[in-house]
C-alpha cells in the first residue's frame, strides 16, 4: 500500500512540474489557432487509423495467450480496458485491470504476467529500433543532445531484449530463481512463482508467437504513427514523417516514467524530437498538445465505452478498482 501511494506521489510531482513547463512555455493563441482550423477529413481518418492500433493490440494480445481461446469481442474489450487504465489511472492499475480481466476468462496469473512482460519488451524492442534510425542523419550534428537520446534508445533496447531474455533461457531463468531463494522468509513463495513464470515463457517459445508478435506491434506502431500524422494535419500542422517518428518516439519513452495522464511529459518528449529538426516550440507545443489530447480523449472514451459493456456501469469498475488499489 506505501509502495502504491510512493507512486503515486511521484507520479503526481513529475506531471506538475511537466504542467507548469507546458504553459510556461505554450503559446496558447497557437492552440487557439489550432481549434479554429480542424480539417474534419484528416481528423475522421486519423480516428480510425488510431481505431486499427487497437485491433492490432488486441490481436497481439490473442497471439501471447496460445493456450486460451479469447474471442476477439472479449479480447478488444479487455484491451480498451487496459489502455484506459495505463494512460489514466495510476500505476499499476493498468497491469491489475488486464490481470483481473483476463483471470475471468480462465487465464493464470503466471501467463498473464508473460503476456504483459512480452507486449512491453516487443514495443520497448521497435521503439527504439525506429528512434535509432530517425537518428542515424543526425549522428553528424553538433548537438550534445544526440548522444543523450542515442544513449536512451540503446537503453530501452537492450531492456526490451533483456525482459524477454531474461526468462527465455534456462540458464538465465534457472540464476533468476536462485536469486529468488536468497531473499529471507519469502523466497520459497518467490522461487514458486518464479518457476510458474519461466514455465509461461516456455509455452510462449514452444509455441513460437515471438514473430507473430512482432508483427502485430510492428502493426500497433504502425497504426499509431500513421494517426499521429493524420491528427497534425487535422490541425493544418505540416511536419514530416522523418520528424513525426523523432518526436513521437521520444515522446512514447519519456511517457514511461510515472505521470498521469501524460499531459506535460508527452509534450516535452514532442518537443524533444521536433526541435532536433529545428521546428520552434511556438508550433511544435500546441500541435503536440492537439494530438496528445486527441489520443487521451480516444482512450478514455474506448475505456469508457468497454467498462460499460463489461461491467454494466462505471460505477461497478470503479468498485472493483478500488479492492485493487488496496491489494
Amino acid at each position: 500500500m506505501v509502495k502504491h501511494y510512493g507512486k503515486r506521489i511521484i507520479a503526481l510531482c513529475i506531471t506538475t512540474i511537466a504542467l507548469v513547463w507546458l504553459f510556461e512555455g505554450i503559446e496558447w493563441e497557437g492552440v487557439k489557432n489550432l481549434g479554429k482550423n480542424i480539417e474534419p477529413w484528416w481528423l475522421i481518418t486519423g480516428v480510425g487509423v488510431y481505431c486499427l492500433a487497437y485491433v492490432a493490440r488486441a490481436l497481439r494480445f490473442q497471439t501471447l495467450l496460445p493456450n486460451h481461446a479469447i474471442q476477439f469481442r472479449d479480447m478488444a474489450i479487455i484491451t480498451a480496458i487496459h489502455n484506459f487504465a495505463v494512460r489514466a489511472l495510476p500505476n499499476p492499475i493498468g497491469e491489475l485491470a488486464f490481470l483481473h480481466e483476463t483471470k475471468k476468462k480462465n487465464v493464470d496469473y503466471p501467463s498473464g504476467i508473460a503476456a504483459l512482460i512480452v507486449y512491453r519488451a516487443f514495443d520497448f524492442i521497435v521503439i527504439a529500433l525506429m528512434l535509432l534510425g530517425a537518428l542515424i542523419p543526425l549522428l553528424n550534428s553538433s548537438s550534445e543532445s544526440i548522444e543523450w537520446f542515442v544513449i536512451l534508445t540503446i537503453a530501452a533496447l537492450l531492456c526490451g531484449i533483456g525482459l524477454i531474455a531474461a526468462f527465455s533461457f534456462p540458464k538465465s531463468t534457472d540464476k533468476i530463481i536462485k536469486l529468488g531463494k536468497l531473499i529471507p522468509r519469502v523466497g520459497q513463495k518467490i522461487e514458486e512463482k518464479l518457476s510458474r513464470l519461466t514455465k509461461a515463457f516456455k509455452t510462449l517459445r514452444e509455441r513460437n508467437v515471438y514473430e507473430k508478435t512482432l508483427f502485430y506491434s510492428i502493426g500497433v506502431w504502425s497504426a499509431m504513427f500513421l494517426s499521429y500524422i493524420c491528427f497534425f494535419k487535422a490541425f493544418g500542422v505540416e511536419f514530416s514523417i522523418w520528424a513525426v517518428v523523432l518526436g513521437g518516439t521520444i515522446q512514447i519513452l519519456v511517457n514511461t516514467i510515472p505521470n498521469i495522464g501524460g499531459i506535460g511529459v508527452m509534450e516535452a518528449g514532442w518537443f524533444a524530437g521536433l526541435s532536433l529538426v529545428g521546428i520552434p516550440k511556438e508550433i511544435a507545443l500546441p500541435a503536440a498538445l492537439g494530438v496528445d489530447l486527441i489520443t487521451l480523449a480516444g482512450t478514455i472514451l474506448l475505456g469508457l465505452l468497454a467498462i460499460t459493456v463489461q461491467y454494466g456501469s462505471i460505477k461497478e469498475f470503479h468498485k472493483i478498482e478500488k479492492q485493487w488499489q488496496a491489494s
